[in-house]
């Protein structure tokens, strides 16, 4: 009697697991039913013998936590997992599977929790030996330690690890789950932006087919990752549409409205295409931020809510709509990153770039000293991703740089910065990154009566590499600056 009670209940686990994964992943229930699935994943842990309740566990004790496990993997010290025997004990293997589906929601939510349960999960295959999902908690706590604790080399270090580990199991579920985070998240601070677009590319395909839960995960970080290394704007468009049907086809309406659809709007206005009669140019059509973001808020998903935001921030940054701009950076502080602020770093670089810039802009018309502590914040994170990895990070920091010698009227480093930053984008073939540069010089030496030839030299270069980026719409509009 005994076992077959065991045996029973054991089914009964494996049904609240895979319930648990549909609901958090997919997130197309209502969020009182997912709160309701994560409540019964916290009591299946404490039947199991872990009990983690999130209300007792606070921020510091993560960080108390996280200084510990970093400390306890450190330099030689990966191999003993690495070299460890496999975990079979069936009872730990339900912990290490209730865990990593609870690291999704609490991932997504920005709350230390996803942190502190990947911890755990290291410490449980320490004990036991490792499984698939151990190389997963490998890779979400080298993002732990990149993005909190900013210690880029042993996040890399980690990362490679989790890599490693995943060769023994070779699953493409494995790949789904961690290459967004091990080359969209992690390895942007050591590989060219460029070189990690593949394997992402890759785990998007895979998501569709083995493991669709994470497709949104994996489409959201391959779209922002392509347009942060300037990808031909007309090949990113087509893969959008392509995406858009995938999610389509799995029910995944949510993803495409919010995310999708505003995005391709924001495409649309830099390539000046019209709106065809295709299915994402409908949505895209009839999509208004203020509604959207509304709707992202009902959602209480972050995931949603940051994306429509970094996709109005940097629309209003592109078409010089500052002060749009410096709204959505004053009214949704709490939603989007900005340098310094906890649970933020440098997964969110390219928003910190941009608020750096409609920072410093506004600095020099409103003459505010919340405008200027905002850029230098910025220009101060990039300082130093740009020493991690120059390739990713050191025209960011030229530009940020000469933005902010143009606020503090210091000419001749604002125009020695300007030129470092086009001779860096150009050097890593940031193209668009590169007229960006252009652009803000030309408006630079537009304001020095002196300097007109120089003015017409850089509007000029920067409508061309708008151009060639695919960019029509804003070629056209940064050439009317010299008529």
């Amino acid at each position: 009697m005994g076992r077959e009670r065991e045996g029973r209940r054991s089914c009964e686990i494996d049904r609240v697991v895979e319930n648990t994964r549909d609901t958090v992943s997919v997130f197309h229930v209502g969020r009182e039913s997912m709160n309701e699935d994560i409540e019964k994943l916290h009591s299946l842990l404490s039947y199991l013998g872990r009990s983690m309740d999130p209300k007792t566990i606070t921020s510091p004790m993560f960080d108390i936590e996280a200084r510990k496990v970093k400390e306890m993997l450190k330099g030689d010290n990966k191999l003993k997992i690495l070299y460890a025997c496999r975990m079979t004990d069936r009872k730990q293997l339900m912990k290490m599977k209730a865990m990593a589906i609870l690291t999704i929601y609490y991932s997504r939510q920005r709350s230390f929790m996803g942190g502190y349960l990947a911890c755990q999960m290291i410490r449980l295959s320490c004990e036991h030996g490792h499984c698939e999902d151990t190389a997963y908690a490998l890779s979400l706590f080298a993002f732990t330690v990149s993005n909190v604790q900013n210690d880029a080399v042993e996040a890399c270090a980690l990362v490679r690890s989790s890599l490693s580990l995943s060769k023994i199991y070779n699953t493409d579920d494995l790949i789904t789950r961690t290459y967004p985070i091990i080359f969209g998240l992690v390895l942007i601070l050591e590989e060219p932006l460029h070189s990690i677009l593949d394997p992402m590319l890759k785990a998007c395909r895979l998501s569709f087919v083995r493991n669709v839960e994470s497709a949104i995960w994996n489409t959201f970080i391959y779209v922002a990752r392509s347009f942060q290394c300037g990808k031909d704007l007309f090949l990113l468009m087509n893969e959008v549409n392509a995406f858009a049907q995938q999610h389509k086809l799995h029910d995944q309406m949510d993803f495409i409205e919010i995310h999708l659809a505003p995005f391709h709007k924001f495409l649309c206005s830099l390539t000046g295409t019209p709106f065809r009669s295709d299915f994402l140019s409908n949505l895209a059509s009839t999509c208004s931020y203020e509604t959207t973001i509304q709707r992202a808020k009902l959602k209480g998903d972050t995931l949603y809510k940051h994306g429509i935001l970094a996709t109005y921030l940097a629309e209003s940054f592109y078409h010089r709509n500052f002060y749009e701009a410096s709204q959505v950076i004053h009214n949704y502080s709490h939603c989007i990153p900005s340098a310094g602020q906890q649970n933020f770093g440098i997964a969110e670089f390219d928003s910190i770039f941009y608020i750096g810039l409609v920072s410093f802009h506004m600095a020099r018309e409103t003459h505010e000293q919340y405008w200027l502590d905002k850029g230098n914040a910025a220009l101060q994170s990039f300082e130093g991703w740009s020493k991690q990895c120059v390739w990713n990070f050191e025209n960011r920091y030229f530009l940020l740089k000469a933005e902010y010698h143009n606020t503090m009227k210091q000419t001749n480093a604002a125009v020695e910065a300007y030129d470092a930053s086009i001779e860096s984008a150009q050097r890593h073939r940031f193209i668009h990154l590169e007229a960006v540069a252009c652009e803000l010089a030309g408006h630079y030496f537009d304001s020095i009566p002196s300097a007109k030839k120089r003015t017409k030299e850089m509007v000029q270069k920067s409508s061309a590499l708008y151009l060639k980026w695919g960019a029509k719409e804003k070629a056209d509009e940064v050439a009317k600056l010299i008529g």
